[in-house]
């Protein structure tokens, strides 16, 4: 009898285990479905807003066809692309890479309907890489449209691991407004050498690792909103012997410096008599400058710098404002802080020529001593 006692608790012991095990299977199968219906409802949120953005921008994003002249004929030599970023009355004004309408005889843009229409270059600046190009709206298509810009205040910057997507035509024209998707990799990227012999020669941009290949060039980089936060640029290949071993490093120009330069290109235009132009205020013609936080070991040692930040001065040309020793650092201008190159050249960029700034520098002589002054901007003829 108390065997049988003894086998009856043991059975009802497992029977509640079993029940337990089974309860807890059905709650954690009851967690784990809503949770990949989730996961599942957000990816095709996510689908649908690139889909629902990518209709949108189109009709703002165009090709950009260069032609030149080759044994006496018009040619169609190379092509980028471009977008849509102001209008007036009668006009569409258009963004691009100088190095996309570079030596052309005429530009032709074509529209998100494949429509192709010739647009006049305003102006152009090979510096900053940018190009303004202008088409009368009477012989655009219906439905086209001004892209909506991201964040331009001067020292805006997107965010690293914000979503980007970009739109554009690479290669030929088969792959006519390809979609390409990635994330912001990095920012404030020098683009070219660490010493530049100009501050307006130097190119900050933004790193990406979506695809963009030729003839992405000129096009615009989207936030996950759909507003331009920079044009596509470039990528850089590092190779060892036959084998490309980079993958993804690409770059877009910010919004900010390119707009500014473009609205100063396209106000200073005038109809018949000229080109417009970026005349930029500077320090001078060709001082070398290096932000300090890249500067190495070395450098560091000899001149004994121990701030990482601010905009250290290599060498200067022979009109040079800064009247300091070399290997001076500039730590602010006109109340703004300089943390690296590209803080420097945007304050430049909203200075006129012949204006008076104030400079906060720690100038050096044998070791570092803080003075401020005042001194008047040229006009760079670079």
């Amino acid at each position: 009898m108390n065997k049988m006692k003894k086998n009856f608790w043991v059975l009802v012991l497992i029977s509640l285990l079993t029940c337990s095990f089974l309860a807890c299977s059905r709650k954690k199968d009851a967690q784990e479905v809503p949770k990949k219906e989730s996961q599942d409802l957000a990816l095709q949120q996510l689908t649908s807003s690139y889909r629902d953005v990518y209709q949108d921008v189109l009709k703002g994003t165009v090709v950009v066809y260069n032609y030149t002249i080759y044994n006496g004929v018009e040619v169609l030599t190379s092509s980028g692309s471009g977008f849509i970023y102001h209008e007036d009355e009668s006009y569409y004004y258009l963004i691009t890479n100088q190095h996309v309408i570079d030596k052309s005889v005429a530009v032709r843009v074509v529209f998100y309907n494949r429509a192709l229409v010739q647009v006049k270059v305003l102006g152009q600046n090979a510096n900053q890489d940018v190009a303004v190009l202008r088409v009368e709206k009477s012989r655009t298509p219906a439905g086209v449209k001004v892209l909506n810009l991201g964040e331009r205040s001067l020292f805006a910057n997107p965010e690293v691991g914000e979503a980007t997507f970009a739109v554009g035509t690479p290669g030929q024209t088969q792959f006519y407004n390809s979609l390409s998707v990635g994330v912001v990799a990095g920012i404030n990227r020098v683009i070219g050498n660490e010493a530049v012999e100009s501050i307006q020669k130097e190119k900050h941009g933004i790193q990406i690792d979506l695809a963009i290949n030729s003839g992405n060039s000129g096009g615009p980089l989207f936030n996950a909103a759909g507003e331009v936060i920079g044009v596509n640029t470039l990528k850089l290949y590092f190779s060892s012997g036959d084998n490309n071993d980079t993958e993804g490093l690409n770059f877009a120009l910010p919004i900010h410096d390119m707009y500014l330069v473009a609205e100063k290109i396209r106000n200073s235009f005038v109809e018949n008599v000229k080109n417009g132009v970026f005349e930029p205020a500077d320090l001078s013609s060709n001082n070398r400058y290096q932000s300090v936080a890249l500067t190495n070991y070395a450098l560091r040692q000899k001149y004994g710098i121990t701030t990482n930040q601010g905009v250290l001065v290599i060498s200067q040309s022979s009109d040079s404002v800064l009247g300091c020793n070399d290997y001076s650092i500039i730590k602010e201008i006109k109340g703004y802080p300089v943390k690296s190159t590209v803080d420097l050249r945007r304050v430049l960029y909203e200075c006129q020529p012949n204006e008076s700034v104030k400079l906060k520098i720690l100038e050096y002589n044998n070791g570092y001593s803080e003075i401020e002054k005042n001194v008047n901007l040229i006009k760079y003829r670079g």
